[in-house]
């Protein structure tokens, strides 16, 4: 009988041996998960980061395009004074405004300012489209 006991008593110890080898096994796998979860959050907040760095940079080249929305209207506006100033004076004068050097560059002030203009609706329509 004291034979049968040390037997039980062994395939107990090797049970008990078994049942700790699956819960060691166990608690890595959970460990492994576990690290493999960190290395997706960290990539995740690594991510966020660019992300809002890009959109500040967005938000703030926005923001000075649309300060600048009204540019073409204000430099035409300006132009117009110094076009009516140039014909008036050059009336004054009894000179034909067109054939005053200053007369073609104010035309290329024009050109300009519908140019940039362009750059600036163009870079607005750029911006809104982002978020489409």
């Amino acid at each position: 009988m004291n034979t049968l006991q040390n037997v039980y008593d062994r395939l107990s110890d090797k049970t008990e041996l078994a049942k700790h080898e699956v819960n060691l096994g166990t608690i890595e796998e959970i460990a492994l998960a576990f690290k493999q979860i960190n290395g997706v959050n960290d990539n995740f907040n690594k991510l966020d980061a660019i992300v809002q760095k890009n959109f500040l940079t967005l938000n703030n080249a926005y923001k000075q395009i649309v300060s600048n929305k009204d540019y073409e209207k204000r430099t035409i506006s300006n132009l117009d004074k110094l076009q009516a100033t140039l014909i008036k004076l050059s009336k004054d004068l009894g000179i034909d405004y067109k054939q005053i050097p200053s007369y073609k560059q104010l035309m290329e002030c024009y050109s300009l300012a519908n140019q940039v203009n362009d750059s600036i609706v163009n870079s607005m329509d750029a911006v809104k489209s982002l978020g489409k």
